[in-house]
């Protein structure tokens, strides 16, 4: 029995075919608003097997990082294996295929039974590993930044860990014409009309993982400081601080190759500022200024 569920993230379609699977292992809470929604961009094919080992894992080594996840260059695509932390022992593994929008996720033998599978095996870090492959091919990267919008004026606040990023995620929620879509994880895209910023169901620390799109007006650049000032970025100071915060397999040159020349066009396409903020600065009034 095959069970179909459909996510929208960065405004493509992803279709998730269970294979052999009686019941639906469930979706973490913030992935709810994110199914079965048709959208109407390209179809990504997703097919999640219930077999114990896939005999990949014999190509050309790409990366590993001990007790996480590792990839390998094969002759259909690239192959992952992700590990559970704590256990050593392999669970999920997964074969890409970007060129085709095509992707198998297999259950490996960490796991006997349907019933004890508490989570649904695409979450992080699996989903978040796939979309970068797949985003690469359809003009898109994913970044480590809060963002949202003012009417349909979306903004994007992109920091690393500890830069402020949730802080001025609950600063803007006051705001009653502001929607934040995430304060952790956004997609950037140019579904072919301009870039666009998406929510993703990878919150962080005020847990906001809402679905919502708005034309990119701003990238803003968060840094917490003793007085408030707003700078408007020149070319280099851009790529700099951009470059930490985007989602790149570095390991692998085709795919990291279209990342960077997404990175290259969203800085020639969209204005970059720094925010340097006091944690009581009126937020709003500062980025209403940079749409203005």
């Amino acid at each position: 029995m095959d069970i179909i569920r459909r996510l929208s993230l960065g405004g493509l379609s992803v279709r998730l075919t269970y294979r052999g699977f009686r019941s639906l292992p469930p979706f973490d809470a913030p992935y709810h608003s994110f199914l079965d929604i048709d959208s109407i961009s390209d179809v990504i094919d997703i097919d999640i097997h219930r077999t114990n080992s896939t005999g990949f894992g014999t190509g050309t080594p790409l990366f590993e990082m001990t007790g996480a996840w590792s990839a390998w260059k094969e002759e259909q695509g690239y192959f992952f294996r992700f590990t559970v932390p704590d256990t050593m022992m392999a669970t999920w593994e997964a074969m890409c295929m970007p060129e085709a929008d095509r992707a198998s996720l297999y259950w490996s033998a960490g796991v006997s039974r349907e019933e004890d599978l508490l989570i649904n095996p695409f979450a992080y870090p699996a989903d978040q590993l796939l979309m970068i492959f797949f985003l690469a091919r359809h003009r898109g990267i994913i970044m480590h930044a809060a963002g949202g919008a003012f009417e349909q004026n979306g903004v994007l606040f992109a920091g690393v860990s500890g830069a402020g990023k949730s802080t001025v995620s609950s600063r803007l929620a006051a705001s009653d014409d502001w929607k934040s879509f995430s304060d952790d994880r956004i997609i950037v895209r140019d579904p072919g009309d301009g870039f666009r910023l998406f929510g993703t169901p990878w919150p962080g620390d005020s847990r906001i993982a809402r679905r919502g799109d708005a034309s990119l007006r701003a990238l803003i650049f968060l840094k917490k400081d003793t007085k408030n000032a707003l700078t408007r970025l020149s070319s280099h100071q851009s790529i700099q601080r951009l470059l930490p915060v985007v989602s790149i397999p570095w390991f692998e040159p085709s795919v990291m190759e279209r990342s960077l020349a997404v990175c290259d066009e969203l800085l020639a396409r969209i204005p970059v500022y720094e925010l340097a903020f006091k944690l009581d600065c009126p937020i709003q009034a500062l980025v209403r200024d940079v749409l203005s």
